[in-house]
C-alpha cells in the first residue's frame, strides 16, 4: 500500500512540474510491473503503460503455484488465527485482476514464458480484464528476468508503443 501511495506522489509530483508536458508513461518490471498497471488503473492521466513480469494477480492460484511470499503471509496468519479464506478475501482488494478493468490507457505487456516466479497466467489474469488496446510480448525462452535478459529488445519494443501516443 505504500507503494502504490509513492507511486501516487510522485505522479502528482511530475504532473504538477511546469516542465512535465501532457504525455506521461508508466513502466515497470515485476512489483514494479504491478505497480505500473495499478497506477494506470488509478490514475488516468497516464498515456500509455508498459508493465513486464507484472508480479501481485491472481493470489489464490498464486499462492497455490509459488510459496514465497505465500508462506510467509500463512505462517503470520496462522500465529494469529486467521483462516486463508479471510486472507484471500482481502487480498482481493489489492489483486491486480480486480483493478485492470479501470485502466483506460493502451498497455504493452512483456512476460517470460518460463517465469516461476510470476508464473505467466497471473500475468494474463490481469491483462485480460484490460478493455482498452492492448498487445503482449512473450520472451518464450525466459524466465522472471525476461526484462534483463531481453533489455535490448524491450526497450525498443516499449519506446515504439509509447511514440504512438506522444502528444505534442
Amino acid at each position: 500500500m505504500l507503494l502504490l501511495i509513492q507511486s501516487a506522489v510522485l505522479i502528482l509530483f511530475l504532473l504538477s512540474h511546469a516542465l512535465t508536458d501532457k504525455t506521461f508513461f508508466a513502466t515497470g518490471i515485476s512489483q514494479g510491473g504491478a505497480l505500473t498497471l495499478a497506477a494506470a488503473s488509478l490514475d488516468h492521466r497516464i498515456s500509455a503503460a508498459a508493465p513486464i513480469v507484472p508480479f501481485l494477480s491472481d493470489y489464490p492460484d498464486y499462492f497455490r503455484l509459488v510459496h514465497w511470499p505465500a508462506s510467509l503471509v500463512f505462517e503470520g496468519a496462522a500465529r494469529q488465527n486467521i483462516d486463508k479464506d479471510k486472507i484471500f478475501s482481502l487480498l482481493t482488494y489489492f489483486d491486480l485482476k480486480n483493478l485492470t478493468e479501470w485502466i483506460k490507457c493502451p498497455i504493452l505487456m512483456g512476460f517470460g514464458l518460463q517465469d516461476n516466479i510470476t508464473p505467466p497466467h497471473t500475468n494474463f489474469a490481469a491483462y485480460n480484464h484490460i478493455r482498452t488496446p492492448k498487445r503482449w510480448i512473450c520472451y518464450p525462452t525466459s524466465g522472471h528476468f525476461a526484462a534483463y535478459e531481453n533489455m535490448d529488445s524491450w526497450i525498443a519494443e516499449s519506446t515504439r508503443f509509447f511514440n504512438q501516443y506522444v502528444v505534442w
